[in-house]
């Protein structure tokens, strides 16, 4: 048994030296987890993880829809989408645009027709155009934040003297042979006040430019809608202008909306002659310098998208004299 003794206390080292080995694993630090790891042994952490990170791009991808939105009238129910001006339009800063030396604002320049009507050798109509029936009240088409109610102007009848107010009469086309007068160098010229197109309704020749000026503290829109011409379409931020001109003449007036307040509406008559009017509060219009003879009127009005008062009304204009014309429209016409 003495011989046998070393040979037990070895396997007994043996032995311990191996529990030793197999426990040092644990012993050790822990090494760090990776990616895999983390996944398998934290799902929810990881998901939360890749949520915040989407999340974050989103956010990020929508701050310029964002800002667009926020640059939209208060109260108005528009829209900022068309910052970026559309259509052969410029959007630049107002300084008295399109407003002639002490002339109001949103005033018409007047046409080299009217300037040289007593001089040369033309004759004039003039007219007034009545409502027949009860005047009609003008309504209310809303209230924006930034001031007082706006009223439709897309029927104005005076009570008094029952006058229709912006019906454009003018010739159907400029008479054959007749010596057209150049278009005005100052441009017509409208204001956005109010959340209203002041005035309501501007003339304009083809090639002449015009000029919408946003006199109102918070952004505006002019977008045009004409049959020939190309369309344009601005945001007018405050005390900015946007200008365009129109290379043909229409048929019917051009419809000028705002994409910012849905309740601003006015419009351009453009024609490639100075033969034209618009009638007044009272219902009256003067056409001054017109060719002597027999010439093609044409009457129009924008109640419900715009009718024709009259399509072909053959009037005869004398030299040195003023032809007076006189309608009334029944109140049927106007849907009353």
């Amino acid at each position: 048994m003495a011989d046998l003794r070393p040979i037990i206390e070895k396997i007994g080292e043996r032995r311990a030296l191996g529990r030793h080995t197999e426990k040092s694993p644990q012993s050790a630090p822990p090494a760090k987890p990776g990616l895999g790891t983390s996944i398998s042994r934290y799902p929810t952490a990881s998901i939360i993880c890749v949520v915040t990170i989407v999340g974050a791009l989103a956010i990020a991808a929508l701050i310029p829809f964002v800002a667009a939105i926020a640059l939209t009238p208060p109260g108005t129910g528009g829209s900022a989408a068309a910052i970026q001006p559309t259509g052969p339009v410029t959007v630049a800063p107002a300084v008295r645009a399109g407003a002639a030396p002490g002339s109001a604002p949103g005033a018409v320049a007047p046409s080299a027709a009217m300037m040289d009507a007593r001089s040369q050798p033309t004759g004039t109509l003039s007219g007034i155009i009545r409502f027949e029936g009860t005047a009609p009240v003008a309504g209310v088409l809303g209230t924006p934040t930034t001031g007082p109610p706006v009223i439709d102007e897309s029927l104005l009848v005076d009570p008094q003297t029952k006058g229709i107010a912006n019906v454009v009469v003018y010739l159907a086309r400029p008479p054959a042979g007749a010596a057209i007068p150049p278009a005005p160098e100052l441009p017509a010229a409208f204001g956005m006040s109010g959340a209203t197109y002041v005035p309501h309704i501007v003339v304009a020749r083809t090639g002449e430019e015009i000029v919408a000026t946003n006199r109102d503290p918070v952004l505006r829109g002019v977008h045009s809608w004409p049959l020939r011409n190309d369309a344009i379409n601005a945001v007018v931020p405050p005390a900015f202008a946007a200008s365009w001109k129109f290379a043909k003449p229409e048929t019917r007036p051009v419809k000028i909306t705002s994409d910012c307040d849905p309740w601003m509406s006015g419009w351009v008559v453009v024609l490639d002659h100075p033969w034209v009017a618009v009638s007044d509060r009272r219902g009256a219009f003067t056409i001054p310098g017109l060719p002597s003879g027999a010439h093609e009127f044409t009457i129009w009005h924008e109640w419900s998208g715009g009718i024709y008062l009259a399509r072909k009304l053959i009037v005869e204009i004398d030299i040195g004299k003023t032809t007076e014309l006189e309608f009334s429209i029944p109140a049927s016409r106007f849907g009353r």
